[in-house]
């Protein structure tokens, strides 16, 4: 059985539901959360690096870890849709790194 609509049929799939502003009101719920997560991030220097996989990003912070980490305070969040590798290769260096595994999804919502 297909999960689309007939174009000579006007009814939804089997087991649809459908809903009006749903991803509204889901991304704004992941505004409000993030928005308390700015609040209490609100006196460290937070940045954010994303780019495609295996662009360099680990890579870069192993580098900044080497080069800074002896100066300055710094620790990682990590996203990843399946493994720790990342996190592990952040802490080797000397970063403390926290992994979210996110179950095969390619990005992180404030939640």
């Amino acid at each position: 059985m297909s999960n689309t609509i007939s174009p000579k049929s006007n009814q939804m799939p089997v087991g649809s539901v459908q809903c009006e502003n749903t991803s509204l009101n889901l991304l704004k719920a992941n505004d409000f959360v993030a928005k308390a997560i700015r609040e209490r991030l609100s006196d460290i220097c937070v940045i954010n690096i994303c780019s495609s996989p295996g662009s360099g990003k680990t890579t870069l912070m192993q580098e900044t870890g080497k080069r800074l980490g002896k100066k300055i305070n710094i620790a990682v969040l990590v996203g990843d849709p399946e493994t720790e590798r990342d996190a592990v290769r952040m802490r080797e260096v000397g970063i403390n790194a926290l992994q979210i595994v996110t179950g095969g999804m390619c990005h992180i919502e404030a939640k």
